[in-house]
């Protein structure tokens, strides 16, 4: 199914305002977002780039926000989640699997998939 260039551009836009919103807690699953700052328009050239070069141009800019970690917020759902994922653990240490067992198992069912 062919998507009309205009409609394209659209989802695009989207994307970027969504990718433009904060977090706040609603759970660990459910998001609630809030508009913080609304980008209309990408970059001047941004559409003229290939797909690979926007996803290069947006993996440069997350790297870029990354590397200021002390600067990133953290929601505190996030906090809470951890939290209730590490008393589980502390509950029950052995209730889980290794990565190595769960690791084993994807690949097996990819193989025979």
């Amino acid at each position: 199914m062919t998507v009309p260039r205009r409609v394209a551009r659209r989802r695009r836009r989207s994307l970027l305002t969504a990718a433009t919103r904060r977090c706040a807690a609603a759970g660990p699953w459910g998001i609630l977002l809030t508009t913080e700052r609304v980008i209309q328009n990408p970059p001047p050239g941004f559409d003229e780039l290939t797909v690979n070069e926007q996803i290069e141009y947006v993996q440069a800019l997350w790297e870029r926000i990354a590397a200021r970690e002390d600067d990133v917020p953290v929601p505190e759902w996030h906090s809470a989640e951890l939290g209730r994922r590490l008393a589980d653990y502390e509950a029950a240490p052995d209730a889980g699997r290794s990565w190595g067992e769960v690791e084993a198992d994807l690949r097996a069912s990819l193989a025979t998939g």
